[in-house]
């Protein structure tokens, strides 16, 4: 009787040390299946408004005009990686876009746009940008031409994280806009265009 307490004493000791183990082993499996805190915190749309001023560029025979606009624009970012980025797509308002020609014209459009951003996680963020659309105006652009237009750009710039979800950004791109071929001519304009702004993440 004395033995079979003293074997279930030791017994008891040697299943603490393994009982112990396991609720670890568990814990720890628990948390590697799981997702990371900051993947389930992700702020995955970024809506950014800038206003941006862009100088004449001469190519391929196009009328030299300065534009400015003011954009708005909404991306999501994506959880996949590629080229060591961050794709992301979204769509930009123009609601303001004034032509510096004479006389000068107005008008508001809007892109599709896709992104890629490097170092996601950084305080700062290269990123690429393309787009296109459309751009309606209340004069014809160039003069004589049409007062609806196409709209292409691409460039890239760099987003500068200032607080959590909140970033100031500046950017460039080279803004096309022509008719493309569906007026009496197509000169188009081109435009080397820089942009200020704010984005918030959410």
């Amino acid at each position: 009787m004395r033995f079979a307490r003293i074997l279930l004493f030791v017994t008891t000791l040697c299943a603490l040390p393994s009982s112990a183990h396991a609720q670890a082993a568990s814990q720890s499996s628990s948390e590697s299946t799981s997702p990371p805190q900051e993947v389930i915190r992700a702020r995955r749309n970024i809506l950014a408004i800038a206003a941006a001023y862009g100088l004449a560029a001469e190519i391929n025979g196009s009328v030299p005009t300065n534009a400015s606009s003011l954009w708005i624009r909404w991306t999501h970012r994506t959880t996949a990686r590629v080229a060591a980025g961050e794709p992301a797509w979204g769509f930009e308002l123009m609601p303001v876009i004034t032509v510096d020609q004479e006389p000068r014209a107005y008008g508001a459009g809007g892109h599709f746009v896709y992104e890629h951003r490097w170092l996601p996680g950084g305080r700062v963020r290269p990123v690429l940008r393309i787009g296109a659309g459309m751009v309606f105006t209340n004069r014809a652009v160039p003069v004589g031409e049409t007062r609806y237009n196409f709209s292409l750009f691409a460039g890239g710039g760099l987003e500068f994280e200032v607080a959590r979800g909140r970033s100031l950004t500046l950017e460039y791109r080279l803004h096309h806009i022509s008719n493309a071929d569906t007026g009496f001519r197509n000169p188009g304009i081109n435009a080397h265009t820089v942009g200020f702004g704010v984005a918030w993440a959410f």
